[in-house]
């Protein structure tokens, strides 16, 4: 038997060994294959959400995120259809006063956008919001001519405020420069996402 002989030998002796080790090992359990695909997945969101809040830190100054917030938040506040609690701006639904009335909550804010926002007295929106309250048949003019409601506990009325409040809030939403804003705050969280991905 020459040597090259004895190498094959051991090759097969080596190849046989492993696989016996295989077969004693086995396949892990369906329970231990689930936990450890489980551990990877864990993983995977702790460094993805970890690359996110670095990839927030990174981009969000220099693309203008936080500026274009400060913008929409501004614009939000000063329309008037919002309400300010903590430094927050809230939506007349999410900050209802439960100590006032329906008419109290929703048509101040309301009349105040359409009679103090430019394009609302441009386009008459105070106008076609009083026409909405005749109309309706839920209001009655007093002696100086403004609308009181008939029943302002009724949930026709609420419905009445709740619509023509979200018709106010869609309009402020249609500005130019509100759109702009929140259009760029989306393309940011978008790029963001994507250099968190790859």
């Amino acid at each position: 038997m020459n040597e090259y002989d004895i190498q094959a030998m051991d090759e097969l002796a080596r190849k046989e060994k492993i696989k016996k080790d295989a077969e004693n090992i086995g396949r892990p359990s369906l329970m231990r294959r689930i936990g450890s695909g489980a551990l990877d997945v864990l993983f995977v969101a702790i460094v993805f959400v970890a690359l996110m809040v670095f990839s927030a830190v990174v981009l969000f100054e220099p693309l203008g995120y936080f500026k274009a917030v400060e913008d929409i938040n501004f614009q939000s506040k000063q329309s008037g259809l919002y309400v300010e609690k903590g430094g927050m701006l809230f939506s007349i639904h999410n900050a209802y006063d439960q100590t006032l009335s329906v008419e109290q909550n929703y048509n101040p804010a309301i009349e105040f956008f359409y009679k103090n926002d430019l394009r609302c007295i441009t386009a008459g929106k105070l106008d076609e919001y009083n026409q909405a309250k005749e109309q309706s048949g839920l209001f009655a003019k007093d002696g100086e001519g403004n609308f009181v409601a008939k029943d302002n506990d009724s949930d026709e009325i609420r419905t009445f405020y709740q619509q023509q409040y979200d018709k106010a809030v869609d309009f402020l939403a249609q500005d130019e420069s509100y759109v702009q804003s929140a259009n760029k705050t989306f393309r940011i969280m978008m790029i963001t996402l994507f250099v968190a991905i790859l």
